[in-house]
């Protein structure tokens, strides 16, 4: 629990705690009445009904702003996502005004309306409204992932709920008297349903995916007081889904009523579920709002309404499958929220598998059915092509057996299958013809390999294989792209439990090692598949080929007639991670097999200390490089790092087949053999090679994240790297994309981010290009960069947002030029920037009002001296900032050097890029950071990488011309007429000088941590560090705004005479240093 729900959840909405708290939001993210509210003056209200939010609506007596307070309950990256689409659905006035978010939670523009209930949601005027409503929420683009993710999270569910020790689930049903369900469903049996559903839906609603809201009850549905419209609120399930499910999602939930203040708390209608009333309504009315938004006359309406209807039809059984799933966990969790969490999980359930007949679709379907006709057309324009892209409805004729048997052919070869794919590219035997049940292929003349001659002297077998494996990893299979090897173990452990299977002894027979636990329970055994997949997630996402995962010796041929190495028996490929696949290979050599009584030996030796591997290696990495035709930088480190590799996926191996082997041990698999035995040595295996793999991780874990290490270990031209903005091309922006080869793609990297990598990339087709941006800062950082650049993207200040990842980002790419240090400084561009600067500093940004800066240099400094830096302390420039300038507080960039600075090519406009530390600031900070790093050069190509220009910074040359710019564009903005101009530049000087030096401080400290860290970015910053904290002192003199203004009146006050009338820009204050006086002049 998060410190912020603590606080919400253990304390009364009326005590001292929470109205502290309520106020201090208030005034750091709403600012005016509310820095003068009183507790006396404050009302929170709890608002009931958010399962995963605690909501309070907080007013006051006075004229301060309400906001609606939402506390946060699910995970970090859950949180993330929601709040950057809130804030885009904020910019586009789809939703509430984002005021504010922060570390548990967001505050939001509260809505005088009416939350719809049960009742209201069912009178046909309101359905209709709603279905009217969807369409303008289904056309967004939202820069999330296009993948669907309902069936995902059902997954997660249940592995949470088994994490949770969650067990086979009883179906007791309580407020429906449906039968059709079993007693009681294993997590393997719910799998399954979710399995045969995401299929089912992949087949005929592939077509269907929009952004959905996944979670439309009445509770998400406001009907605003002011014009009785109608918004979607809630939008923390919000992802790409098939649009069936987000219309079933509402339609099903209107069966169900919340209201019920007795237990179980919870109302189900068996009526409204079998024959929902307003189906038709609501579809008619989303088909025609649907039209009228794409501006389209619909040839065959009534065709498109029963069509909707159809589809809502289809998932209405899932959504009451997604909610079984995901609060049969909550159950286990005791979540309190007035519902009996078991109840509604059983009920749900009952209720899915009562209407499941209903997605039978084909079935229900007859075979000369417009659905079936089209949907046959669209599979043989798919697989087959040719004709088939011209073929008419009247044309095909479809009889059901011989329909069922070609999806069966060409499913369960083509897709599940792999035969027919190695067959036909020539590297595996014919396959001459399958039928139900069997298949024939060609017999080659060959000698099945054993252990004894892969290990021969030399290992010229072995290295043979090494280079025999990248054609094999080279392949494009359609097949998916997951891993499945994780999922697969989880698969065995299920069934095994399920069948009976209890904690497992560990008494290895042919093993010595003792690093393993005495028994093992299957809880424990998800753990460790958990922590490895983690792993690997985090440290090989980018080596996934298509691998054979079961190559030991008896899978490959020698061939005859030309000693040729062949691969065969592929029945356990899928995708995987290279390393997984030749670890695979490995260490089954050192397992000499034989189904005797005492089952499979293995040798320790070649288990601890393989000696083929560094020849296996280095014959994998060159045939890999003369497949691609690729010239390696730098051979031996591929070497070295395929090596580690195979290293860490070593011990999974051993723990994969142990899982498999021990599922067998149920079945008595071969009479009069203790199969348990392979079993539990291989287990004595896993866990004596774990360190090794765990070693590994944080050795490479520690350099870099995972996505800055892709980017910066690998040729940007590499395949690895290829695949991978191919793969973000696909996910976010699709298009052109999907269809994307790697010949097509350049990939180019843009210098001079120091907090990013920033890679321009383009294709020689019509597909969008785009700006990739991989994160180097911490994650609370990404977080408020990411929603502050998908509100400036809203407003049209910044390029288009067009996906965010963790690690990451996808931008549009602005054809411009970066300035330099000699564009800032041409009078007519600083002007041009002076100009700029106010739109920006006008706009209101839901985050904290309070100045980042100087609690940022105080973390830089804490950083410093916790990593064994000396002592230094800051000098008193902010207590001075505060008395001066607490009314200049803007939202600013902060960093605005040249680079960050675009000149379109287009307009010759100039655009701000780059605001990872844009946070409320002084004005004239932000104005000063420009113009003092315009008198810094990064370009400098020797050590130290960097040069201080002294003359600017002494006598920056356009400071006046900047500032004039500025006021002008300021008072334009703001349609006033200055009474006297000259003061107001003057004015405007005297703050860029006060805060010139701070600016220096701010960088200094960041170099001083940084140097300690050894952050590599071609410049020295140690020299950085102590030669920006030297201008700090010697420009302390340009600090004299308090001291002038007191100057003045002592002289007013003393002197008289000419003193009357003095400017404070006609006066010049010279400190003289160790003496503590001042010398004047006028």
């Amino acid at each position: 629990m998060r410190p912020i729900e603590k606080i919400f959840t253990e304390n009364e909405p009326d005590s001292d705690i929470i109205l502290e708290k309520v106020i201090q939001l208030g005034s750091d993210f709403i600012g005016g009445e509310w820095k003068t509210v009183k507790k006396s003056q404050v009302n929170v209200s709890r608002i009931l009904g958010g399962q995963s939010n605690h909501m309070f609506h907080v007013t006051s007596s006075t004229s301060a702003t309400e906001y609606l307070l939402r506390i946060h309950r699910q995970g970090d990256s859950h949180v993330f996502t929601d709040t950057v689409n809130f804030a885009i659905f904020s910019e586009r006035g789809l939703g509430p005004k984002l005021y504010g978010f922060f570390e548990g939670g967001r505050m939001e523009e509260f809505l005088p309306s009416k939350t719809l209930d049960s009742d209201r949601i069912l009178e046909a005027e309101i359905s209709r409204k709603v279905g009217a409503s969807f369409p303008r929420y289904h056309a967004i683009d939202v820069p999330v992932s296009k993948e669907r993710r309902c069936f995902q999270i059902m997954r997660e569910s249940l592995k949470e709920y088994e994490n949770l020790g969650g067990k086979d689930y009883e179906i007791l049903p309580t407020l429906v008297t449906y039968s059709e369900h079993p007693k009681t469903v294993s997590m393997v049996d719910l799998h399954k349903e979710i399995d045969l559903m995401e299929k089912m839906s992949n087949e005929i609603f592939d077509d269907t995916i929009v952004f959905c809201h996944n979670d439309l009850a009445c509770s998400n549905v406001l009907e605003l007081n002011s014009n009785k419209e109608i918004v979607l609120i809630d939008w923390e399930f919000g992802t790409y889904n098939c649009r069936g499910f987000d219309l079933a999602m509402h339609l099903s939930e209107t069966a169900i009523d919340f209201r019920d203040p007795t237990p179980p708390g919870i109302k189900i209608s068996e009526k409204l579920t079998d024959d929902p009333p307003n189906i038709r309504g609501f579809c008619e009315a989303y088909v025609d709002a649907d039209n009228k938004l794409k501006n389209r006359i619909p040839s065959d309406r009534f065709s498109q309404i029963s069509k909707l209807i159809q589809e809502c039809l289809f998932f209405w059984p899932i959504t009451h499958l997604f909610w079984a799933c995901f609060v049969m966990k909550l159950g286990l969790l005791k979540y309190n929220c007035g519902v009996d969490m078991d109840v509604q999980a059983r009920d749900r359930f009952a209720i899915y598998y009562h209407l499941k007949s209903r997605t039978k679709l084909f079935t229900d379907n007859e075979p000369d059915s417009d659905i079936i006709l089209e949907k046959v057309i669209q599979m043989g324009t798919d697989f087959i092509g040719g004709e088939w892209k011209n073929v008419e409805k009247s044309q095909v004729n479809v009889n059901r057996i011989i329909f069922l048997w070609f999806v069966f052919l060409y499913f369960e070869e083509h897709f599940r299958g792999t035969e027919g794919e190695v067959s036909e590219r020539g590297i595996g035997p014919k396959l001459y013809g399958f039928f139900e049940g069997g298949r024939m292929e060609e017999y080659l003349p060959s000698k099945t390999l054993d252990s004894e001659s892969v290990l021969k002297p030399e290992f010229v077998i072995s290295i043979k294989i090494g280079s025999t494996f990248p054609k094999y990893h080279s392949m494009s299979v359609p097949l998916p792209k997951n891993r499945r090897c994780f999922q697969v173990m989880r698969e065995i452990l299920n069934d095994y439990q399920s069948r009976g299977g209890a904690d497992f002894d560990l008494l290895p027979t042919h093993v010595s090692y003792s690093e393993h636990l005495e028994s093992i329970s299957v809880k424990e055994l998800h753990k460790e598949i958990d922590l490895f997949e983690r792993w690997t997630t985090e440290l090989f996402e980018d080596t996934v080929v298509f691998c054979h995962n079961d190559l030991t010796c008896a899978n490959i041929l020698q061939l005859d007639s030309n000693n040729e190495i062949m691969f065969i028996d592929w029945e356990f490929a899928s995708y995987n991670c290279r390393g997984f696949d030749l670890a695979m290979h490995l260490s089954e050599t050192a397992i000499a097999r034989g189904l005797k009584s005492k089952g499979a030996q293995i040798s320790e030796e070649l288990t601890d200390n393989p000696p083929n591997l560094f020849k296996f290696c280095k014959a994998y990495i060159d045939g890999d490089n003369k497949l691609k035709n690729r010239i390696p930088l730098n051979r031996s480190t591929e070497i070295l790092k395929l090596i580690q590799e195979c290293q860490f996926f070593w011990p999974l191996t051993h723990l994969f087949w142990a899982c498999f082997v021990m599922k067998i041990g149920l079945f008595n698999y071969i009479p009069g053999v203790d199969i348990n035995i392979r079993a539990r040595d291989r287990f004595a295996v896993y866990f004596h090679l774990k360190p090794r793999s765990q070693q590994i991780y944080e050795e490479l874990s520690t350099k870099q994240t995972q996505k800055d290490k892709f980017f910066t270990e690998n040729e940007l031209d590499s395949e690895a790297v290829l695949h991978k903005v191919i793969d973000f091309g696909k996910e976010f922006l699709g298009g052109e994309w999907k269809n994307m080869d790697k010949s097509e793609v350049t990939i180019t990297r843009i210098t001079g981010g120091q907090s990013n990598h920033m890679f321009h990339i383009t294709t020689s087709t019509a597909a969008t290009p785009f700006l990739l941006r991989i994160h180097r800062q911490p994650q609370s950082q990404v977080f408020i960069d990411t929603v502050n650049f998908a509100i400036f993207s809203e407003r049209g200040l910044g390029p288009k947002l067009y996906g965010f990842f963790e690690g990451g980002r996808m931008e549009e790419f602005l054809p411009s030029k970066t300035l330099d240090l000699d564009d800032v400084l041409k009078p007519e561009i600083s002007q041009k920037i002076g100009a700029l600067f106010p739109s920006y500093h006008a706009i209101k940004v839901p985050v904290s009002k309070n100045r980042r800066c100087i609690q940022l240099m105080r973390d830089w400094l804490q950083g410093y001296k916790s990593l064994g830096g000396g002592d230094y302390e800051i000098v008193p420039t902010t207590k001075w900032a505060t008395e001066l300038y607490e009314e200049t507080v803007v939202f600013s960039h902060n960093d605005l050097a040249a680079p960050n600075i675009l000149e379109l090519n287009s307009t010759k406009e100039l655009v701000l890029i780059d605001w990872e530390f844009g946070t409320y600031n002084w004005r004239g900070f932000d104005l000063a950071m420009h113009l003092a790093e315009t008198a810094i050069d990064f370009h400098v190509p020797f050590p130290p990488g960097i040069k201080i220009i002294e003359e600017s910074t002494e006598n920056p040359p356009n400071i006046r011309i900047f500032c004039e710019a500025y006021l002008d564009a300021d008072n334009k903005l703001k349609n006033h007429t200055p009474v006297d101009r000259s003061s107001e530049i003057e004015s405007l000087i005297q703050e860029c000088l006060f805060f010139w030096p701070l600016t220096h401080l701010f960088w200094a400290l960041s170099a001083m941590k940084h140097a300690l860290l050894k952050f590599e970015n071609g410049v020295d910053l140690d020299v950085q560090a102590r030669d920006r904290l030297a201008k700090i002192f010697t420009e302390n003199s340009l600090i004299s705004d308090i001291v002038i203004n007191t100057v003045i009146e002592l002289g007013h006050e003393y002197l008289r005479g000419e003193w009357k009338n003095v400017k404070k820009f006609e006066v010049k204050v010279t400190k003289i240093l160790y003496v503590e006086f001042w010398v004047l002049s006028s």
